[in-house]
């Protein structure tokens, strides 16, 4: 699970309700629901009359009949969800949802174009250092180093799922036993494209929807035009990076909130498909969090969780070239100091910090 620090949904929150409140034209309304073990809010502003409202209730109620479906497709610990009998099926043919399917489909084609940094089959590595239920606990006993092996011999496999369309039926091919998945973060980003989607649906364009913290949609602010977003220092401190932004999706990945340390070495939930280890762990790889503007929500969160587990200069020349379509950074330790680097050409981004630009 991926989150933006606090601050980031506060802000936006807070403009949405603070500023629409001293507007005598405009109101909010916004629905806090859960879904996929967190939180997601979704607000729209307007002016509502009494069809405006009906209008608003009837995407609260299909923003929160769609998350259910999601969820029901793609939770990880449900055993009756299409990924757990997937996850629990032998080799071979396995019917799948559409939705399932259609997150698949966009984790095989982020997994390729990454080179494998983005490989959401290194499940029994989340699970082994402590990582269920999106929360964070050292295990009682570390996984070894020959256990790691095995589960990494497994999902080395991944790139080998073949998926397709048959009789009306949705149809994954499990290449070897034993293979999981876990779409979690993936799965958060397929959720707000979906809910994006509504509330164009519905006619509203001034609003948002958040889920989680770790991926947000919004459209435009009523007053502002637009967002304003601020990241902050993934080792605390002040915003490394501030952004205002409208009709995008943004989405961060990081190292900072779900972890644990032992003898000084951060344990955090992004896996690193070339160890099968937390990024970081025994690799020298120092990204602190990875964020991307624009372009489909479900696709950010595995591009962003891919920069995670890229060496420095690796990660420089990925956002450069494969990115280029929108605009993402990322924050990282040199020497002890923050740096950042990021291929916006659009001046969207602003820092106080020392920025490299990789154009």
């Amino acid at each position: 699970m991926k989150r933006f620090f606090a601050i980031l949904t506060i802000i936006a929150a807070f403009f949405a309700v603070c500023c629409f409140a001293g507007c005598s034209e405009n109101e909010t309304r916004q629905k806090t629901m859960y879904a996929m073990n967190t939180v997601a809010t979704v607000s729209v502003t307007g002016k509502f009359s009494s069809s405006e409202s009906e209008k608003a209730d009837k995407l609260f109620a299909a923003v929160e009949e769609t998350l259910k479906e999601i969820d029901a497709s793609l939770s990880a610990t449900s055993e009756t969800s299409c990924t757990s009998r997937f996850n629990a099926a032998p080799a071979g043919e396995v019917e799948v949802d559409g939705h399932f399917y259609g997150v698949m489909q966009t984790a095989l084609e982020v997994f390729e174009k990454t080179g494998g940094a983005y490989n959401p089959a290194v499940y029994d590595c989340v699970r082994a250092y402590g990582f269920n239920l999106g929360g964070a606990k050292k295990p009682e006993v570390m996984p070894t180093d020959e256990q790691i092996g095995e589960y990494r011999k497994i999902y080395a496999e991944f790139g080998n799922i073949e998926i397709y369309q048959k009789d009306g039926k949705y149809i994954a091919v499990k290449p070897v036993d034993g293979l999981k998945v876990d779409f979690g973060g993936i799965g958060k980003g397929y959720a707000v494209d979906k809910v994006s989607e509504l509330i164009k649906q519905y006619g509203f364009t001034c609003g948002y929807f958040d889920f989680g913290g770790s991926s947000i949609y919004c459209l435009e602010h009523a007053e502002n035009g637009e967002y304003s977003f601020s990241f902050t220092h993934p080792r605390g401190g002040e915003d490394y990076m501030t952004a205002d932004v409208k009709n995008t999706s943004v989405t961060t990945s990081g190292d900072y909130e779900n972890y644990y340390e032992v003898d000084g070495v951060r344990y955090c939930h992004i896996i690193d498909p070339a160890t099968g280890k937390p990024v970081g762990v025994e690799s020298g790889k120092n990204i602190m969090s990875a964020s991307v503007i624009g372009g489909k929500a479900a696709e950010n969160d595995a591009y962003a969780t891919a920069v995670m587990a890229m060496q420095t200069e690796e990660a420089k020349e990925f956002i450069k070239t494969v990115l280029c379509d929108r605009i993402a950074f990322f924050s990282y330790l040199d020497g002890g100091n923050l740096k950042a680097a990021t291929n916006d050409t659009q001046g969207v981004l602003k820092s106080p910090f020392g920025v490299e630009y990789v154009l």
